[in-house]
């Protein structure tokens, strides 16, 4: 029996606790003892809460407020997302080491944790990471630009490096650990599960590395169906901070396209002012099977977990991406006629002309179908149990 610690940091919404649930599970099936130290501890109840798996509350980040421009590579991400105040990482560095007296864990299982993989290193336990390209980016120095969009000079991405990097060895070196040679030594010694696959990858296809594919886990949500009928049917997974989240809706109430909801975090009340006589809210999460069944198309921010699933069940996506994570991935997928998406940079987005095109295009429908097909006899579990016993 092994004791394992599974951290996750950084990151919002349900996308990095789905996907980590079957790989818990199984490790509890081979009889290993399992604890999560997690960002959000509500989420993690509505997530693990029906299968007694132990959980606590990860290291939080504190910084005074301080704005930032888009981050330009996974070295700026860090900084701004926390790193660039020394109290703060020195803080939450030292937080994660205690958490590890405390477990005394045999591995460390990271999503999205950079800060619990940079303790396990200093503490030179044995850890993995899981996830999707924009976590565990390409290992280059500098790091890579999250902005294919754009022309950045290599002098900035430099400069971004060389701006974290010196923040993250100031604090080891007065904590009396060894220093790094560059960000991508934050992931030194780790065994490394990119879950996704070459199409999907926020990088674009890289060379050299194991793509293990996505851990599609659709989690514990609610089957639901759609009272409403007709040819076009759609299912909708938002954030109700989404700022065009009202523009939508209404472009959905004029199209009169049955359409069912789940919008994370809105209140009861608002249901009344987002819904009209073609649009059904579900109380929780659904199931993405049931989803998958009924509907004809999906409008989503671009999680990868809910977005990966889409795509293998051959439903077209139509992405309104909020953060810079989802617009990178809505950019590949994008780019392959698997989706659309609307500018993440666009004051004024067109949802009319958007939804046209999607109700209307052949390509993008064919595209997703051979690409489902293309990976039709891919299985998520087979996966996790490919990860467990490599590590157990």
């Amino acid at each position: 029996m092994r004791r394992i610690l599974f951290c996750w940091e950084l990151g919002g919404g349900y996308g990095h606790l789905y996907p980590l649930l079957p790989i818990i599970l199984e490790f509890k099936d081979l009889g290993h003892d399992v604890v999560v130290a997690v960002k959000d501890l509500a989420r993690a109840e509505q997530v693990f809460g029906r299968d007694e798996i132990k959980v606590l509350q990860a290291p939080m980040w504190w910084t005074p407020e301080r704005s930032f421009p888009v981050s330009v590579n996974y070295a700026q991400n860090l900084f701004r997302n926390g790193y660039w105040y020394s109290p703060a990482l020195t803080g939450n560095l030292k937080a994660w080491l205690n958490l590890f007296d405390i477990w005394q864990p045999d591995l460390v299982f990271a999503d999205h944790a950079p800060t619990a993989l940079l303790a396990a290193r200093a503490a030179e336990i044995p850890r993995a990471a899981v996830g999707s390209g924009f976590v565990l980016p390409p290992l280059l120095s500098p790091m890579p630009s999250l902005q294919p969009w754009f022309p950045i000079p290599q002098k900035v991405l430099d400069a971004r490096e060389k701006e974290v990097l010196d923040q993250i060895n100031s604090v080891l070196k007065a904590l009396g650990f060894n220093i790094l040679d560059s960000v991508a030594d934050l992931f030194e010694g780790t065994k490394i599960f990119l879950t996704t696959f070459p199409e999907l990858d926020h990088y674009g296809p890289r060379s050299g590395i194991q793509y293990w594919g996505p851990i599609v886990s659709s989690g514990n949500g609610i089957g639901s169906t759609w009272e409403k009928r007709g040819d076009k049917k759609v299912f909708i997974y938002l954030n109700y901070r989404y700022r065009f989240l009202m523009e939508i809706f209404q472009q959905i109430r004029e199209l009169d396209l049955p359409t069912l909801a789940f919008i994370r975090d809105m209140p009861e009340k608002s249901v009344e002012t987002l819904g009209g006589r073609n649009i059904e809210f579900s109380p929780g999460p659904v199931s993405l099977e049931s989803a998958v069944e009924q509907s004809s198309f999906v409008i989503t921010h671009g999680g990868v977990n809910t977005s990966s699933f889409l795509l293998l069940s051959g439903k077209p996506l139509l992405i309104l991406p909020e953060q810079l994570e989802q617009c990178l991935w809505a950019y590949r997928v994008t780019q392959q006629n698997l989706g659309l998406m609307v500018n993440w940079f666009q004051s004024q987005p067109d949802f009319e002309r958007r939804l046209g095109e999607l109700l209307d295009s052949q390509t993008v429908l064919e595209r997703v179908s051979q690409f489902a097909h293309k990976y039709k006899g891919y299985d998520f579990q087979e996966t996790v149990h490919k990860i467990c016993r490599l590590l157990s």
